[in-house]
């Protein structure tokens, strides 16, 4: 069969990042499966991607002849399209896609003006237009246009699909994860508790609650201490980020880490922490796969109360309010000074690990909502 994945932002240096890894984990299955897959993707991108793909300058409505034109060449089987309420709204093309053989993919979340408002201070001018102009939607448009237009929707979370129309039709299909890799850490081989930092994992913006965290670490004694490992910083961000920490006096209690780790060095840092700390305010990928890799690891979460982050670390995290460092300075002083809560929830992720399923078992799950075989 002929398959068709439509979604922006495609790049090789960020195919480990959600949900791009998602989309790509399972293409790569399907063309094993001697299906042909063909990603379309805009942006001005020009590094190889590890399947055939189609560029466009945006996959939005002004490029909707372009787009109409080479589904009229290519002619998939099947289609799967990465949808939000603005671009139900504006592209038009999606119209001429076969409301029989095309799913919608939300690879975001659909949030509602509360929780804007309460992100809208962390949140640079791009991302409040980014996020927010889904919010200009009616709902009385989007909704009708998804049942109308596609089969049936495919979430990441319970969360995003409870915020469907009844009228919809829906997949709950989570990231995969490979648990061999993400191994926990011999017990017997750990240092003491008390000596291990907690751990930041990913570019250092406010969106992922990074401004939060650092005041939260203001608030904490000075025993507590904090590892950033901001991913993709070069060397001169990286300075920048430790001559900041000097300013502000936690230079001593902040260690700061830039550029991009193997899975490898990634693990034994997660393996070396107290805890990771994920405290987002909006999360731009649904579910973070990052989180499934520390608990995974036999390492606790603390995360926020948005999006999937809070089923995905289920027991074996600490979820508080995003946007609070008073909140997330409690988090991490309790799981610091106490040791029961420390070893119930590493327990905890060795069961919540469990209920993680294989990049095998995810492409299985979309290839029977896709009905096509594997």
């Amino acid at each position: 069969m002929r398959i068709a994945i439509f979604s922006s932002g495609f790049n090789s240096s960020e195919l480990r990042l959600q949900p791009w890894l998602m989309l790509n984990e399972v293409a790569l299955r399907l063309q094993t499966a001697a299906h042909e897959v063909c990603l379309a993707t805009d942006g001005d991108a020009k590094d190889a991607l590890p399947l055939p793909s189609q560029r466009f300058r945006s996959l939005r409505g002004t490029e909707s002849n372009q787009i109409t034109a080479w589904l009229k060449d290519f002619q998939p089987d099947r289609a799967v399209v990465s949808v939000s309420p603005f671009s139900l709204a504006t592209a038009g093309w999606h119209s001429k896609l076969d409301p029989q053989t095309t799913w919608a993919f939300l690879p975001y979340a659909l949030y509602n003006t509360y929780e804007m408002a309460r992100a809208w201070p962390h949140l640079s001018a791009s991302e409040v237009w980014g996020f927010g102009r889904n919010l200009l939607i009616p709902r009385s448009l989007w909704p009708h246009r998804l049942a109308r237009r596609f089969r049936a929707v495919i979430c990441q979370s319970q969360r995003t699909a409870d915020r469907l129309s009844a009228a919809i039709s829906y997949e709950v299909i989570p990231p995969g994860l490979d648990l061999m890799q993400w191994q926990p850490v011999d017990a017997h081989a750990s240092q003491p508790e008390k000596k291990k930092p907690f751990l930041y994992v990913g570019t250092p913006k406010t969106i992922r609650g990074f401004g939060v965290l650092i005041a939260a670490m203001r608030r904490l004694p000075p025993e507590i201490c904090l590892r950033i490992l901001a991913r993709g910083a070069d060397d001169l961000a990286t300075m920048n980020l430790k001559k900041h920490m000097s300013k502000i006096g936690l230079s001593e209690r902040i260690t700061v880490h830039g550029c991009w780790l193997s899975p490898e060095e990634l693990r034994l840092e997660i393996h070396r922490s107290a805890a990771v700390v994920l405290p987002f305010i909006l999360v731009p990928s649904e579910i973070p796969v990052s989180v499934m890799e520390v608990v995974a690891c036999g390492t606790p979460v603390i995360v926020s109360d948005i999006d999937g982050l809070p089923e995905t670390a289920g027991e074996a995290g600490i979820t508080v309010m995003p946007g609070d460092p008073e909140a997330l300075a409690e988090a991490m002083y309790q799981l610091s000074m106490n040791s029961h809560l420390q070893k119930g929830l590493r327990k905890a992720c060795l069961v919540q690990r469990q209920q993680y399923i294989s990049w095998t078992e995810v492409s299985n799950r979309w290839a029977a909502v896709l009905e096509v075989p594997l």
